[in-house]
């Protein structure tokens, strides 16, 4: 984590999301922080779950997770 925001200082970057996701019995969720770069503070959080089988679903989640964020 910290080489990814010493990294993102470097490029001039305010803030950088980082996530992951995880299925478990057929769901996937999906999590999303926005972080600011000079403190490494975390400003906001989201996630999202969906049907891992189902492509849209997964991406409504997604879009859902990120505009969470703004």
């Amino acid at each position: 984590s910290s080489t990814r925001l010493r990294l993102g200082r470097l490029v001039g970057a305010q803030r950088m999301v980082f996530g992951g996701y995880q299925i478990i019995r057929g769901l996937l969720r999906l999590d999303l922080r926005l972080v600011e770069v000079e403190t490494g503070r975390t400003l906001k959080a989201a996630s999202g779950t969906a049907p891992a089988s189902d492509l849209t679903k997964v991406l409504g989640a997604a879009q859902a997770a990120a505009e969470g964020l703004v």
